[in-house]
């Protein structure tokens, strides 16, 4: 695609419109001063103070039946945000259809919606391309005697203690009265489970890179009638929070969900966020990032919103303090789970967290192939 990924070649593919859409940043500008790359631990591992990157997520959508009147494709897109910056972003696709970024109404969250109406071929392609700059989330040592939200607070932040589905909420409950005692300040609280996750589970490297080919699957996001907005089920490994707990191991998205599953159980509002990780070493060259990632936020009273990686804390055990209050820059966040406001939702239910595009034909799930690729540029903050 030319222009894009300069110094690379173009994408073989025909196209008949590009649309250019205006994203602006929210908060405040992600550029900072430079500063030295923070080194930690014996692994030596580089977390530069930002990462400027171009970033292409192509996908197909193939097996389109014959007589199909309309296919509607999801696609995961970068967040913006004071940690995350978004430039000159384009998506391409045939002309005829309508490719828009629609908005979850909870966790802001963005999704490019393609929808394509008769006659419609075998397969299509649609690709987006834009430049991110991702800021290092700065460790913080959280300290407050606040032990959790008020009543108000509680309100405004529903969806994020609606409990996990599929999880035994007493097993959970048992659990957070082991490791996390209610009398214990929200912080220690929220440390204590950060800590048990991490010695619960074990690294599966067997899941640690999923299919870029997402099928839907019973996963899904469902309404929670109590609540009367969201709760999560599966991580996209397709493990419940039971099945979690019974194997023992996990991905990063497994890794999260239990977090997340705790955290709410303990009375603390907290979500899911998840995207793709950049390798350490930078590189001009065009390459695929098969490497998809999750990540936890949860609010602490008198604090705020805070951060912890509990998967890549456990892999890289020398990073442990920093991944509590702390996150490097070396990822792309894609998606903050799916909102009660995203509509329209594919028939079959969107995942917890939209880690590859979803595709549907006359409101049935067809094939969707998802690549995310990168390439460094100058232009940031330097290490």
């Amino acid at each position: 695609m030319r222009g894009v990924l300069e110094g690379t070649n173009p994408l073989k593919r025909t196209f008949l419109a590009i649309l250019v859409l205006s994203v602006v940043s929210a908060g405040l500008s992600c550029r900072s001063s430079p500063g030295k790359a923070l080194f930690t631990g014996e692994g030596q591992h580089i977390l530069p103070e930002s990462r400027l990157v171009e970033l292409v997520c192509a996908v197909t959508v193939s097996d389109i039946p014959e007589k199909t009147k309309e296919v509607r494709l999801w696609m995961p897109f970068p967040t913006s945000s004071r940690h995350q910056r978004l430039v000159e972003p384009t998506i391409q696709s045939p002309a005829s259809y309508r490719p828009m970024i629609r908005y979850d109404a909870h966790y802001g969250a963005p999704v490019l919606f393609v929808s394509a109406e008769a006659p419609l071929p075998k397969s299509f392609d649609v690709e987006y391309a834009l430049r991110v700059e991702r800021v290092r989330v700065e460790h913080q040592d959280m300290t407050t005697n606040a032990t959790g939200p008020d009543n108000q607070l509680q309100e405004r932040l529903a969806a994020d203690l609606a409990p996990v589905e599929d999880a035994s909420q007493s097993e959970l409950a048992k659990i957070i009265g082991e490791v996390a005692p209610a009398d214990n300040a929200a912080f220690d609280r929220a440390r204590a489970i950060y800590d048990y996750v991490m010695g619960a589970l074990d690294v599966d490297n067997a899941v640690f890179i999923p299919e870029v080919t997402v099928e839907v699957t019973e996963a899904v996001v469902r309404p929670d009638p109590d609540i009367g907005t969201v709760a999560m089920t599966a991580a996209p490994s397709g493990r419940s929070v039971k099945e979690i707990l019974v194997a023992r191991k996990g991905n990063a998205f497994d890794y999260a969900l239990l977090t997340v599953a705790l955290l709410r159980s303990a009375g603390i509002p907290a979500r899911i966020e998840s995207g793709v990780m950049l390798p350490e070493d930078k590189t001009p060259d065009r390459t695929e990032l098969s490497e998809r990632h999750a990540w936890v936020r949860f609010y602490v009273p008198g604090f705020g919103w805070n951060v912890c990686d509990p998967y890549l804390a456990d892999r890289y055990p020398e990073l442990k303090a920093y991944m509590f209050g702390g996150l490097c820059s070396n990822r792309v966040q894609l998606s903050a789970g799916p909102g009660p406001g995203l509509v329209p939702k594919p028939e079959a239910g969107l995942p917890t967290v939209l880690a590859g595009a979803v595709a549907e034909a006359d409101e049935k799930p067809v094939t969707v192939d998802t690549h995310i690729f990168f390439r460094d540029v100058s232009g940031g903050t330097s290490p």
